[in-house]
């Protein structure tokens, strides 16, 4: 039974691929012997890659050609995979020493104590979500209009180092979550866009986006 790709919901798939792995459309572009504008294309859903390309872009992200022609499904499964909220909290083994029970309590209590006064110093010091103890800095924010997220803030970071990608996804998730309690964000912006650029350069090293879950 034949399938029809849709273009739109692929390109969806591709830019989560994508930023997932840290990469711009650049490098990706380099991975799949292309050019960026072909990316760019892709990811706008203005058309779909040949079968050859399907197969190397399924065999880069570890999937089925299957998966990459449901890309609809595939996105949803991704995506409730990395939610919290499916993971199950861990049943703590039973001990015949009632009084040892307390020991990891108290434990883990001053541990919380004590990461919750250093974060505390470091947040009273700042106020800032430049800085938030990590080696960024914001050099630029703007409101602007994405074609797939709608109105986004677009918001752009030096970094000193290049740092691999599941480092710049642990800085866009402390970030992320910063700008969300501390700045006051206007109600229609739909995601973020954190762009980590190496110090002297202009071309974003990373580019990450976070949307704000439907209310």
């Amino acid at each position: 039974m034949s399938r029809i790709l849709d273009k739109n919901a692929f390109g969806k798939l591709l830019l989560y691929l994508r930023n997932q792995k840290g990469l711009t459309q650049e490098k990706l572009a380099k991975e799949l012997n292309t050019t960026k504008s072909t990316v760019s294309k892709w990811e706008r859903g203005d058309y779909t890659p040949n079968i050859d390309i399907m197969l190397s872009i399924a065999d880069y992200f570890l999937l089925t050609l299957d998966e990459l022609v449901e890309p609809t499904e595939t996105l949803k499964k991704l995506q409730q995979q990395e939610d919290p909220s499916e993971i199950k909290p861990v049943e703590p083994q039973a001990t015949s020493n009632p009084k040892k029970k307390f020991i990891p309590l108290f434990v883990c209590i001053g541990f919380i104590a004590i990461v919750g006064f250093i974060l505390g110093v470091r947040y009273q010091s700042s106020k800032s979500t430049d800085t938030i103890a990590l080696p960024c800095t914001l050099v630029s924010q703007e409101y602007t209009v994405h074609e797939m997220y709608g109105y986004i803030l677009q918001l752009q970071y030096t970094i000193p180092i290049e740092y691999d990608s599941i480092k710049m996804q642990e800085f866009s998730n402390i970030l992320f979550n910063e700008w969300t309690k501390n700045r006051d964000l206007e109600e229609d912006i739909k995601a973020i866009s954190f762009e980590f650029l190496l110090d002297k350069e202009s071309t974003p090293h990373c580019i990450i986006f976070k949307s704000f879950p439907k209310k």
